[in-house]
Order: C-alpha cells, then structure tokens, then sequence
C-alpha cells in the first residue's frame, strides 16, 4: 500500500464520519456536498431554529462552513477534516 493509498483512504474514512453525523444530527442542520468535478467536499452547519423561507440576504452566517480539496491542492485534506471534526464536536455534535 502506497502512502497516497493510505491518505486517500484516511480522507475517505474522515468523510465518511462527517457525513454520519451530519445524518444522525438533531440539534443543527449539517449539510455536507461533494463535488467530484474538482473533489472538493464542503460541510455548513445552520442552527436548527434556520428560518430557510427567510430571503437568503437576511440568513444568519454558518456556524461552521468549511471547503476540502480532497485530492489535496490546496492544503492537507486530512488536518483540514480532522479540524473540521474538532468544530463539530466543539458544536456538542457526535462525531
């Protein structure tokens, strides 16, 4: 097994336990995207109270929105979804 076999697997099993909490998550609203086009993985997290028929101009920030180039272009996929991680379970979200 190569090193970058290791760290796409690493990548892809971090992913996989954000998008199991974003799924398992009752107190926010996580959402979590994956372009494949550009292999980017995106992951915004709303408070649950979220008035989406509001105009979007009058949303209230994320609490979280993060983006990950997961074939590692720009910066290190994998401390960028450990952090990622941190955020969440900073929020009190089971990761």
């Amino acid at each position: 097994m190569t090193a970058t076999t290791i760290q796409t697997d690493s990548a892809h099993a971090l992913c996989g336990r954000i998008q199991a909490a974003a799924i398992k998550c009752d107190t926010y609203h996580v959402f979590v995207n994956y372009a494949a086009h550009t292999k980017e993985l995106t992951v915004c997290v709303r408070d649950s109270i979220m008035d989406y028929s509001a105009p979007v101009a009058t949303w209230p920030e994320p609490l979280i929105y993060e983006s990950v180039y997961l074939d590692g272009r720009w910066g290190d996929p994998i401390a960028e979804l450990t952090a990622i991680i941190e955020q969440l379970q900073r929020l009190g979200v089971e990761v």
